[in-house]
């Protein structure tokens, strides 16, 4: 069958892998460090006051960091070799690419957070999220318009899927969502903190609506032209 097509049109050298793979690797040395300065059983979940209000074992929670790093990256090597609509991929590898570095840098940046709490450093659980989730919109929404038609990156509603017009505009439109939500959302960070939840929930979910109907929309102006 010959090799896979991101690296058959040569748009991911090995090289393009040494960033995201050191980011992994650094997460794994975190972990080794702290795991011995750590009692049993550490916080892993912090309700929207900022208080804990549940616990794990150190066995499990110390290696949830690094497992879910190396699980985007697998998901990202290996999705691209079955999607049906894998021809599509070289004109957006180098981004998609670009966009799973900077989530793990997100995510060990979670790490870093979450490390300095079981390491008894205060940190304001209640406004990390929203930060956090912030941060990541901004990041995806600089690169939606980017993608190109496929079954498992980007906007997947029954009328992009149809129509590779339609995607392109719902994506490009999606792109704006996305970075307004997280702009709005590091904005968020100046009110109080009571505020943070209720906020956080009307802006993923409206943003997701908005986004699902400008999707019918496209579809339906577009004519339903295949």
């Amino acid at each position: 069958m010959g090799a896979p097509i991101l690296r058959r049109k040569g748009l991911i050298p090995m090289k393009k892998h040494i960033l995201p793979l050191l980011i992994i690797l650094i997460s794994i040395v975190a972990s080794i460090w702290v795991y011995p300065q750590l009692p049993d059983q550490i916080p892993t979940h912090w309700g929207a006051n900022g208080e804990v209000d549940d616990y794990s074992s150190k066995q499990t929670a110390v290696w949830m960091g690094p497992a879910i790093m190396v699980i985007v990256y697998a998901v990202l090597i290996l999705m691209p070799k079955i999607d049906p609509k894998r021809a599509n991929y070289p004109r957006f590898a180098s981004s998609l690419y670009l966009v799973n570095t900077l989530l793990m840098l997100v995510f060990l940046g979670i790490q870093a957070v979450v490390i300095s709490q079981w390491l008894g450093y205060e940190f304001n659980m209640s406004r990390f999220a929203p930060g956090l989730v912030g941060i990541i919109y901004l990041i995806l929404g600089n690169y939606l318009p980017r993608f190109q038609q496929n079954y498992y990156f980007g906007i997947k509603t029954p009328w992009t899927l149809t129509n590779p017009e339609v995607w392109r505009k719902t994506h490009l439109f999606a792109g704006r969502v996305f970075v307004s939500t997280g702009v709005l959302l590091l904005l968020s960070l100046l009110l109080p903190t009571a505020w943070m939840l209720p906020i956080l929930l009307f802006l993923l979910i409206g943003s997701a609506l908005l986004i699902m109907a400008s999707s019918y929309y496209f579809f339906k102006k577009q004519g339903n032209v295949h």
